[in-house]
C-alpha cells in the first residue's frame, strides 16, 4: 500500500515545476517514508512475535497511516469536515494504542478488557 501511495504522489507531483527542488516537498516526502517505513517495521514487529503488544503497535501504526492516506484523499474531494472527523478518530485510536503500548510494560494496560 505504502509503495503505491508513494509512486502515485510521486506522479502527480511531478507535473509541476520545480517541485524537487521545493523544500516542502523533501520534508513530506521524508515524513512520509518514515511513516512507511514505520508501519511496515510494526507489521514485521507482530509477525515475528505474535504478541499482544505488538499487536498493539501494529494496530496504532495502522490507524495513523490510514489517517495520513485520509487527509490526502481529502485534499481531491469536497466532503472536508466529513473526512477531517474520520481522520481525527483514527489518528487518536492510533495514538491511544501508543499509549497503551508504552504503559504495557508498567502493567497499567487498559485495553485487558478486550480478547484480542
Amino acid at each position: 500500500i505504502g509503495g503505491f501511495g508513494f509512486i502515485s504522489m510521486n506522479k502527480m507531483l511531478a507535473h509541476h515545476d520545480n517541485t524537487f527542488k521545493d523544500f516542502l516537498y523533501v520534508m513530506d516526502l521524508s515524513y512520509n517514508i518514515f511513516i512507511v517505513l514505520v508501519f511496515v517495521f510494526s507489521f514485521i514487529n507482530y509477525v515475528y512475535k505474535g504478541n499482544k503488544k505488538a499487536l498493539i503497535l501494529f494496530i496504532a501504526c495502522l490507524c495513523i497511516v490510514v489517517s495520513e492516506f485520509l487527509w490526502v484523499f481529502s485534499l481531491f474531494t469536497s466532503y472536508k469536515t466529513l473526512f477531517n472527523i474520520v481522520i481525527m478518530i483514527f489518528k487518536l485510536t492510533g495514538f491511544y494504542c501508543v499509549y497503551n503500548y508504552l504503559m504495557f510494560k508498567s502493567g497499567k494496560l487498559y485495553l485487558n478488557e478486550m480478547s484480542i
